[in-house]
């Protein structure tokens, strides 16, 4: 394609997977939260963005996120992801809800 005006379009990404990958992202928009169709359009959403790579992801940095559980337990562990665990982030909150007194 041609660069856009400004030459501001970091990516570009106009071929028929993502006219594909938009129209299942559009159907998902319109089911409701919990819709046991929801995981399998995503698996294959994610298949045109894979097969095309339209963007490069990188990683800033591996973080180790250590959790003690000799006081409180409920952490997010690889088991239970129910969050980052990284207590920077304005999710925080979220985990020091799940947090129980562990009597240690």
């Amino acid at each position: 394609g041609e660069r856009s005006p400004g030459s501001n379009n970091w990516v570009r990404w106009d071929t028929e997977g993502n006219a594909a990958y938009s129209a299942i992202v559009s159907e998902i928009g319109t089911l409701p939260l919990g819709d046991p169709q929801i995981i399998p359009m995503v698996v294959e959403a994610y298949q045109y963005f894979y097969d095309e790579v339209p963007v490069l992801p990188l990683v800033q940095a591996s973080k180790l996120v250590p959790f003690d559980t000799t006081y409180w337990s409920g952490w997010p562990t690889q088991e239970n992801n129910f969050n980052h665990p990284a207590t920077w982030w304005f999710s925080t909150h979220q985990i020091i809800h799940h947090l129980t007194k562990t009597g240690g």
